[in-house]
């Protein structure tokens, strides 16, 4: 086909990637699929989130235990650290999956666990990627702060029930 056109190899390549591939990768990058890792880890001083945090401590050590590898290990991983697949799970069994990609956790994971000793998913990861979620999922005129969208999240995944909110 290319020949009865009268066009090169290279013209047809270039053809392809103006045509094709350069509109996909803009529409791929414009897509949502990223996430606001640093301004999430900068929310976690916040004082509001700070004492939601602290409050919700003990239910969500328990959450990141249950999907945690490497319990015991020497400090500082003696409380674990997530894969991946823990993340998955986690998105896929509170409901997160489902309004999120499973690509689009990968990356939130990745770029979490960038935070962690040695490039791991520890609790403090799971705090950020928590905080990310939150933003991105429940940010809405009526939740405007980060505040407000930790606890919608927390809610959701059990953390927090409807006497933790009022």
């Amino acid at each position: 086909r290319r020949e009865s056109r009268g066009i090169s190899t290279e013209q047809a390549l270039q053809e392809l990637c103006r045509d094709v591939l350069t509109p996909l990768r803009d529409w791929l990058n414009s897509a949502g699929t990223e996430w606001d890792v640093h301004t999430a880890k900068s929310q976690r001083i916040l004082p509001e989130v700070k004492a939601l945090l602290q409050r919700s401590r003990p239910r969500l050590s328990k959450l990141f235990t249950r999907y945690a590898f490497g319990i015991g290990a020497p400090e500082p991983q003696d409380k674990g650290h997530w894969t991946s697949a823990s993340m998955s799970r986690f998105a896929l069994e509170h409901g997160i999956g489902v309004l999120v990609s499973n690509a689009e956790l990968l990356r939130l994971f990745d770029d979490c666990a960038l935070l962690g000793a040695d490039g791991q998913f520890m609790y403090a990861s799971f705090e950020v990627s928590l905080l990310a979620m939150a933003s991105r999922l429940y940010k809405r005129k009526d939740r405007r702060t980060a505040e407000c969208c930790l606890r919608a999240l927390l809610f959701q995944v059990g953390v927090l029930s409807t006497d933790d909110i009022s």
